[in-house]
Order: structure tokens, then C-alpha cells, then sequence
């Protein structure tokens, strides 16, 4: 068709002009002045497919993963393979089995840039995959053999040899009978100079064809295709040192054909590596949790504090909600304004919006037995990932629901399938994988959380990354059990519609951020629906925890005693002697605390304290102390009267004292269980109340003091993780908080302050910005100024510097500052108590 572009090579060429002359590498018009036709430089193209559709030697294996194992139900078998001729030519080999492709197919497989969209039960899309996986190996300069057999000749044939010696002798090439076999073959430098651009398919198989297909064929005599490229020395010294590489990352080959081909594996097709082995699947998080039965046992530790008292714990957690799967369906343009929706509850009717610009154009379905359906809507557009949104109902019946639903999906809208997996024993896990990971050749190096914890996509099978991911916005025990430690999964299909939404690219291995609604979405689901399903449990004992050590400081205030104090009381007419144990509240909103005494046998007494001291029938430890006073007092005073007539009593004396053995008292959490449905309304109120009053005041100091700390195993709290704002409330002097700021960013330049300091610092001094922000502009303003400081990359010094700015620029209340007495403790405390 052009002189000099190839037919299978031509990328958009469009005539402007029936007067043109056409030359190998330039077009121009008749008068030999103006170029008028639209035309390709192959070489460019190519090029520019390897290095800037974000391909890259460690990845792109996959596109012929996609090609010759995911997308062909028929392949059961993916075969890696590499081979050194006689003449010392290396050769990188990809083969499938399960069926073979005609010689006109195989001509079709090499034109570049055929943009076929997305479609049913394919990866492919764009056209450039191949070529990117190409010009790597082959450097654009070395030989390409591609060869596919169409019918199964086992039956026909003796060996491969006696096959073989039939191709060379004529039989190749043939689109008739019953023994269909393709072969063609070029050379990549000759294509692009313009040598020689033509794609040779002899009948006469050669030598060198008859040798890769012996070699890297998966099935010689069975149906099957394979595609060889002459490597360059530069790659096959990478392939080399891949073969020795056996760390986990996303710098391995071996690791990413694994990750690519999971689904595929799971369903049983086998992949062969270049050594010969056989790869293995490695287990989920999802396998993990099943193997367990579904149910996690785990502990956390830490301490908790109420006003100036403060205790560790070690609580055994378990937990038996670590999966959750959600399904979002699109309501496509102009479903939306007929639908009935409304808010959830009577606190967010205030919300809603007559025309619905507000609701989130997707249907939420809970995939379980009497699973939910829900819509979302937005009350604060600026608020961090997963806030903002309240819960809307459908006000139609299930059968309506299910009926508008399936319609649609039937019109083509985007469907997702989420998957969320919760796992706290990191190491249970890795256990768990290690003798498949053996099996692979590969090893864990370092406890990376992109590794064990992912976030990834399957498309029509294909694994996909996605490596954008919020950070954890409650940096908390919590936080941490129901975000941090969870993988998630996004399952969908392969639509031009769904692909432009999740912004698909042409290099299909990562994906980018999808737009803001199906994110808002996602976010919703990570951040709250599922981290308050996975951290309830966590929760749950952490809330007992603190309600026990509040009732363990108001035992003290009123009684003076304490955990291993030792005390008489009298119950049912008896005398004791016993030790407190224990102190356990009744629920995490409770009003009262059992006490657990013990006597020198280990004899256990279990007696209430009740925030109403009155109440002697509710509050029995006080009562059984007061018992023993009063009748210590009236043992005393008979004792006084029988000594003034000369009589001594000889019973009911008061016991001895003997000294207690104290021992080392191990305390067993026991979760109550509460309705699902119930606990669920009452979280979703209580989330509701708790963001509007977020965005009415900053929060108080004590609720900061009393926040947990969180290992930073997996990830610590770095960048942008949102704190409510810390109330501060006593002044202090501008120039001595100045001074003090001055010295932690000091110490902090010459790596004297821990990552634990700056951790214990950096929610406080966020809370102290903001507050500052909203102090000076009004708290619209300042929310506003806020989110979009909170967009921006932080790390601790940014919060120091926007403090100290603050401070300088803004006269907020003379020399007397707002956050300096936070500032001034959080020095003391943190920073010189510390071993700097």
C-alpha cells in the first residue's frame, strides 16, 4: 500500500492528498514541497512502545503471559524457556499448549498498535504488548521465529523428529488436511532499516525453527503455539541474573509471573519456569483465614491511661469477622433522578438534596445472607478518605432492587466485586507460605506491606497492582488491625466503559487511580464499612480496658487500694482475707466494674463496684469492706466488756494476717457478643455524631492523651493520616514555644529524636496546626486550608514549620499562644525525658 511501511506496520495513515510520490522514508507532494500524508516512523513507534508505555525489562513477560496463558481457555500450560544454537545465537522462548493459530494469524499477531478495546475474556486491548516484549529482548536487532501447530499428530507421527523431518521437507505452511503448521520468521534490524520488511513463511521449515520448536515447544505433536526472540547479550545477562534472584519485590521476574498468573494457577493451569520448575501459587490472605476456619486469634499490647494513671495490657483478641465482600453496580445517566433514595437515618435527612447532586452514583451490595443495600451520600466534599459520606437507602422492595440491578448490568454498566481480607498474625501468615515459597525459589527478605498486605485488581484474570493507596486515618490499635493489616482485591470485567473508570493503561500490570466516585466508593468501604467490621473486636477490648482502669483510679480515690492490695472483708457471715486481682467493667459503657479477690488458697471472691456508692445492693465490695469494720468494732468493744469483768472471748476472734503470697495474674478477655445488626445502627449513629462534632470543635487534649500507640512494623504513620484537631486550651509564651519548636526540628535534622518521638509528637502537633488554622481564619476557611494542606506529601517537619509560620506571621492572641502549654508538655515529656 505505501512503499517503505510495511502493511502490517501501519499505524494511522490517512491519505490527504491523491497527488503524492511515496519514497522508503518520506512522503511529499508532486512539486517535491510540502509533506501531506500522515505517516509512521516504525522505529519511532517501537521505541517509543518499549520505553514509554511504562513497559520494563522485569515486567513485560507478562504481556506474553497474558497472551499465551490467560486469555486461551484452552492453554492449560505456559512454558518460560531459553536455548543457545550452534552458532552461539541466544534465544528466549514463550509456549502455550491447548491450540494452535493459522499462518494468516500468526501474520496478523505482528502488526503493531491494533487497537482492538476492551473485550470479553481478554487482557489485550492496545496492540502494543508484543511489541514492547520484542524490542527488550531482541534490542529492535535480532531474529523473531513464531510457529503454532493447529491439529493434534500425535496419532500420525512416530516422534517429533519423524514430524519435524515432514515440516523441513515441504510440510510447513499448509492451511489444508490435517496437519496444520504455521511458521514465519524475520529480522527485527533489517524491518526497521527498511532492508528487508518482509515476513517469510517458507515450506521448507528451517533448520534453526526445527530446533526452537523441538526445544520450546510445550507438546511437539499437540496443538500449541510458540514465540522465539534472538536476545540481545544485555538481556540475557539480566535473565541471568534473574535465574540466581530469589528476593520477593517487584524487581523479580519470577514474582511477578506469579502474581500475574495467580487466578490462572488457582484454576489449575501450570506455568514453567526457565529452569524447568514448575511454579506454585502462593496462598492469599483470603487461603490463610480459610485455613484457619475463619477465625483469628491474636493479641495486642500497649497501655492505656486515664487522668495521671496508666497501665500495659496484653489482651488476647478473637475475631471471626476477616472477610468481607461488597458489590458496587453503577446507576448509569438518568437512572439516578428517579430513584427513591434517602438518608439511613433521621440525624442525615438534614443532607440530602431534592435534585440528588450529592448522592454517589453507585449501588453498594453486601455479598452475604441477608446482606444490605445501600447508596452513599456527601456531606463534606473536603474530608479525608473514607469521611464525608452517610449511608442511603433505596426505599423499594428487594425484589424491585434486585430487578433494577440486573437491568443495569444488562445496559452495561460498571460492576466491581470487592474483596477485603483481614490478617493480624503477619508471621502466622508467613509461616504459612514459607514452604511454597521454597518450593518457587523465593524468600521474603524484608516484611513489606505492598507484598504481604496488597492492594490489587483482577481483570478478566490478570492480576493487576495498584499502587496507589491511602495512608491509615485512625493511627491506632484499631487502625492498624482493621486498615493497615488488610489486602484488598477489585474483580471486574473488561469494558471500554469500566476501563476508562479505572483508567486501565497500556501497560496493564498497574493501574492508576480510579475516578473520584467509584474511589469515594472504595474509600468508604476500606476506611469505615470495614474497618469497623475488622476492628470491632480490637475495639471492643481496648474500650474495656480503659473503662476498667477508670474504675481501678475511682477504686483508689475512694478506697485507697489497689491491684495486690490486700484487705478484709466479710461476706455471708465469713471473714476474709484476699487480694485484689482484677478489675473488669461489666461493658465498655458500663457503671459498674467486678472486682476479683483471692484468698492465700487462690479462692476467688467476686464483688461489684458501682459508680453510685450508694447503692449497697449494686456496690458489694464496699459493703463487704464496711461489714468487716463494723464487726471488727463490735468484736473490739465485746472484747472490752468481757476484759472489764475479767472474761476473755475466745471466739470469733479476728483472723490473722497472714502475708499473701502475691503472684503474677494472667486476666482472660472475654468479648460480649452483641446483635450484628443492632451493634451496626449504633455504630453508624455514633460515626454520624462523632464527624459532626468533628466539625464543630477540635477535639479535647485528654482524648489525644489517651490515644494508642501503634507498632510501625508494617508501616508507621508518615505523610498525611488525619487527626482531630487537639482543643488547646491554657496559653503560653510565644517565644519560649518558638524556642522549643526551633529545638525539635534541631534534633530532628541530627537524627537525635526516634522514630517513636516523632511518632508520639506528630498527631498532637497536627491536632495544635490545625486548631491554630481555624482560630485565625474561621473554621470554614480553616477546614478548607486543611484538606488542602493534607493533599500535599507531609512528613513531621512540614507540621513544625507550619506551626512556627503560624506563630510568626499571625498576632493570634498577643504574646500568650494558642497550643504553646501542649507544645511546652509534649517537650518536657517526650523529647528531654528521652535518651537523646
Amino acid at each position: 500500500m505505501f512503499e517503505g511501511i510495511p502493511t502490517y506496520m501501519q499505524l494511522a495513515i490517512t491519505e490527504m492528498s491523491s497527488k503524492t510520490q511515496t519514497t522508503n522514508n518520506t512522503t511529499v507532494a508532486a512539486t517535491g514541497a510540502v509533506n501531506n500524508k500522515i505517516r509512521v516512523n516504525t522505529k519511532g513507534f517501537v521505541k517509543g512502545c518499549a520505553e514509554g508505555g511504562g513497559f520494563e525489562p522485569e515486567t513485560v513477560y507478562t504481556e506474553a503471559l497474558h497472551n499465551g496463558m490467560i486469555d486461551i481457555k484452552e492453554s492449560k500450560e505456559f512454558r518460560c524457556s531459553r536455548y543457545v544454537d550452534k552458532r552461539g545465537r541466544k534465544w528466549v522462548m514463550f509456549a502455550n499448549d491447548g491450540i494452535g493459530i493459522r499462518i494468516d494469524e500468526l501474520m496478523k499477531m505482528q502488526e503493531m498498535a491494533s487497537y482492538k478495546g476492551a473485550r470479553d475474556g481478554k487482557t489485550g486491548k492496545y496492540g502494543i504488548g508484543l511489541v514492547a516484549l520484542r524490542s527488550i529482548i531482541t534490542g529492535d536487532k535480532g531474529d523473531v521465529h513464531m510457529m503454532s501447530l493447529v491439529d493434534d499428530v500425535s496419532s500420525k507421527y512416530s516422534d517429533e523428529d519423524e514430524f519435524i523431518a515432514d515440516m523441513r521437507d515441504g510440510g510447513a505452511n499448509n492451511n489444508e488436511g490435517d496437519v496444520r503448521f504455521g511458521a514465519i520468521h524475520y529480522n527485527m534490524g533489517k524491518v526497521l532499516s527498511g532492508e528487508d520488511e518482509t515476513i517469510r513463511s517458507p515450506e521448507d521449515l528451517p533448520s534453526i525453527a526445527a530446533f526452537l520448536w523441538k526445544e520450546g515447544s510445550v507438546a511437539p505433536l499437540k496443538p500449541g503455539t510458540l514465540m522465539a526472540y534472538q536476545c540481545t547479550d544485555e538481556h540475557w545477562k539480566l535473565l541471568e541474573e534473574q535465574l540466581e534472584r530469589d528476593i520477593i519485590d517487584h524487581y523479580s521476574i519470577k514474582y511477578t509471573l506469579l502474581e500475574t498468573a495467580d487466578a490462572s494457577l488457582k484454576a489449575g493451569k501450570k506455568l514453567r519456569w526457565f529452569d524447568g520448575n514448575y511454579l506454585t501459587a502462593i496462598p492469599s490472605l483470603a487461603d490463610y483465614n480459610q485455613h484457619l476456619g475463619g477465625k483469628q486469634i491474636f493479641e495486642i499490647e500497649g497501655d492505656v491511661k486515664h487522668k495521671k494513671m496508666s497501665k500495659e495490657y496484653k489482651i488476647k483478641i478473637t475475631r471471626t469477622e476477616n472477610q468481607a465482600i461488597h458489590k458496587f453496580i453503577e446507576v448509569l445517566p438518568g437512572v439516578l433522578a428517579n430513584l427513591p433514595v434517602e438518608a439511613k437515618t433521621a440525624s442525615t435527612r438534614k443532607f440530602d438534596r431534592e435534585d440528588k447532586s450529592n448522592v454517589i452514583p453507585y449501588i453498594v451490595q453486601e455479598v452475604k445472607e441477608g446482606g444490605k443495600t445501600f447508596m452513599l451520600g456527601i456531606k463534606d466534599k473536603y474530608a479525608g478518605p473514607g469521611r464525608g459520606m452517610y449511608e442511603m437507602k433505596l426505599n423499594l422492595k428487594k425484589k424491585a432492587i434486585n430487578k433494577l440491578i440486573q437491568g443495569l448490568e444488562e445496559d452495561g454498566a460498571v460492576v466491581e466485586i470487592h474483596e477485603a481480607t483481614a490478617v493480624f498474625d503477619t508471621q502466622g501468615y508467613i509461616n504459612f507460605i514459607q514452604p511454597v515459597l521454597q518450593a518457587n525459589g523465593l524468600r521474603l527478605h524484608k516484611v513489606r506491606r505492598e507484598i504481604i498486605y496488597p492492594n490489587r485488581a483482577e481483570r478478566e484474570g490478570a492480576i493487576l497492582r495498584e499502587e496507589e493507596r491511602d495512608l491509615n486515618q485512625e493511627w491506632n490499635k484499631c487502625g492498624y488491625a482493621a486498615y493497615v493489616k488488610v489486602a484488598n482485591k477489585h474483580k471486574f470485567r473488561a469494558t471500554s466503559r469500566g476501563d476508562k473508570k479505572r483508567r486501565v493503561q497500556s501497560f496493564k500490570l498497574v493501574l492508576g487511580n480510579p475516578e473520584k466516585p467509584l474511589l469515594r466508593i472504595r474509600q468508604y468501604i476500606e476506611h469505615k464499612k470495614n474497618a469497623n467490621l475488622f476492628g470491632r473486636s480490637v475495639k471492643y477490648a481496648l474500650d474495656m480496658e480503659k473503662r476498667s482502669l477508670k474504675f481501678e483510679f475511682d477504686i483508689r480515690e475512694a478506697f485507697g487500694i489497689d491491684i495486690n492490695t490486700v484487705i478484709n472483708i466479710r461476706v455471708n457471715e465469713e471473714n476474709k482475707q484476699v487480694r485484689v486481682v482484677s478489675v473488669k467493667a461489666g461493658s465498655p459503657t458500663s457503671k459498674y466494674a467486678d472486682i476479683r479477690l483471692e484468698d492465700a488458697d487462690d479462692v476467688a471472691t467476686i464483688l461489684r463496684y458501682h459508680e453510685k456508692r450508694i447503692d449497697y445492693k449494686n456496690n458489694t465490695l464496699e459493703k463487704a469492706m464496711k461489714d468487716y469494720e463494723k464487726w471488727e468494732k463490735m468484736e473490739i468493744a465485746a472484747a472490752a466488756a468481757a476484759a472489764a469483768e475479767g472474761e476473755k472471748t475466745q471466739e470469733n476472734t479476728p483472723p490473722p494476717s497472714p502475708v499473701i503470697q502475691l503472684q503474677p495474674v494472667v486476666q482472660e478477655e472475654e468479648l460480649e457478643e452483641l446483635n450484628e445488626e443492632e451493634l451496626e445502627e449504633e455504630e453508624l449513629e455514633e460515626e454520624e455524631e462523632e464527624e459532626e462534632e468533628e466539625e464543630e470543635e477540635a477535639g479535647s487534649a485528654e482524648a489525644a492523651e489517651e490515644e494508642e500507640t501503634v507498632s510501625s512494623n508494617l508501616n508507621s504513620p508518615t505523610t498525611t493520616h488525619e487527626r482531630p484537631a487537639t482543643q488547646v486550651r491554657h496559653p503560653f509564651d510565644r517565644a519560649s514555644t518558638l524556642a522549643k519548636i526551633n529545638d525539635i526540628q534541631v534534633r530532628l535534622e541530627e537524627n537525635r529524636l526516634s522514630e517513636q518521638q516523632v511518632n508520639d509528637m506528630q498527631g498532637d502537633f497536627i491536632g495544635i496546626r490545625d486548631a491554630l488554622l481555624k482560630a485565625n481564619m474561621g473554621r470554614q476557611q480553616g477546614n478548607f486550608v486543611i484538606a488542602m494542606l493534607n493533599n500535599r506529601t507531609n512528613i513531621f517537619v512540614n507540621y513544625l514549620n507550619d506551626i512556627r509560620h503560624l506563630l510568626i506571621q499571625y498576632n493570634l492572641d498577643g504574646d500568650k499562644v494558642l497550643g504553646g502549654s501542649e507544645i511546652n508538655t509534649l517537650y518536657q515529656e517526650v523529647v528531654l525525658n528521652a535518651d537523646n
